[in-house]
């Protein structure tokens, strides 16, 4: 019985820690956590503007990563036209 309690535990804390890691702590759990105070909602650039739609830290990254890719191959692009010319 220890055994099957001891697995049931491990399997309850990956499923949290992954819920955790793909949903962010804002909305891990149907964002439990968002209700105490944990993590602030993102604010408006200027005031009386929506809030910019909250992402997951993954798609997040994603888009971070996306951009730098395409600022290294203009920077690439620029320095090569420079060197033809």
């Amino acid at each position: 019985m220890a055994k099957a309690f001891g697995l049931l535990l491990m399997v309850a804390a990956l499923w949290a820690g992954l819920e955790i890691y793909t949903e962010g702590m804002q909305g891990a759990f149907g964002g439990v956590f968002a209700a105490t105070g944990v993590v602030e909602e993102a604010t408006p650039a200027t005031p009386g503007a929506p809030a910019a739609p909250r992402q997951r830290p993954t798609e997040a990254v994603r888009d971070r990563v996306t951009g730098h890719m395409e600022l290294g191959e203009s920077r690439r692009d620029e320095a090569l036209d420079r060197a033809l010319e």
